[in-house]
């Protein structure tokens, strides 16, 4: 099975389908208009016991505005934390135990544009 895959859309899919801005994986398209979310994985680790396989992979969900202030972006992360934070998501072939933020973002970028967002924790194992 391809976990990457399988796990990251879940998750994507997930904020795209309850969010109430637009969502990308990883980089938005070149036309994309602000504000704007992106999910994105950053590391995994495999676990194995015995005849089970874990996999508790950390993605960042962040938005990201060209506001002069950062206070768009940060109401609107706080809906999509609300919509991801503890989330039962449905991933074939896998048992979701736990989707939870690690830790919290803030930045604004060389062009300008606030990154606020979170660190998420998936633990999942597969069936």
């Amino acid at each position: 099975m391809n976990d990457l895959l399988h796990v990251g859309s879940a998750l994507y899919n997930h904020i795209k389908n309850n969010g109430t801005i637009d969502c990308y994986y990883r980089k938005a398209k070149q036309s994309a208009s602000v504000p704007y979310c992106l999910v994105y994985f950053m590391t995994a680790n495999d676990d194995y016991t015995f005849n089970d396989k874990s996999l508790n992979a950390d993605y960042v969900v962040k938005v990201i505005s060209d506001k002069n202030f950062p206070e768009e972006a940060i109401r609107l992360y706080g809906d999509i934390h609300e919509i991801v934070q503890d989330s039962s998501l449905s991933i074939p072939g896998y048992n979701v135990i736990r989707l939870r933020r690690e830790s919290i973002l803030e930045y604004e970028d060389q062009f300008h544009f606030w990154n606020i967002g979170g660190l998420y924790n998936l633990d999942v194992t597969q069936q």
